[in-house]
């Protein structure tokens, strides 16, 4: 049976509001097709290696959201908060 996906970090932790954004998911287990997550929503997702997804996104509220990421067999990741300002 696979590990399910764990986050370590994120890079940048904050970004604007309103802008395009790309920030990678550092971790492990992570599986080609794997998926983020931000607030429950589907975001692009781009597979680099077993720890590293990069995702690119645009947020259009102030505050602290939530990222997860799930795999292809529907495993899911521990939730990192991701700040725009």
């Amino acid at each position: 049976e696979s590990p399910k996906p764990h986050i370590n970090r994120i890079k940048p932790k904050s970004i604007k509001v309103n802008v395009q954004s790309m920030v990678s998911v550092m971790g492990q287990n992570f599986v080609n097709g794997a998926k983020a997550f931000i607030d429950g929503s589907e975001v692009l997702t781009t597979f680099k290696s077993n720890m590293l997804v990069v995702i690119d996104f645009i947020l259009n509220n102030v505050g602290v959201h939530e990222l997860k990421v799930q795999n292809p067999d529907e495993k899911e990741s521990n939730t990192i908060k991701i700040m725009a300002n």
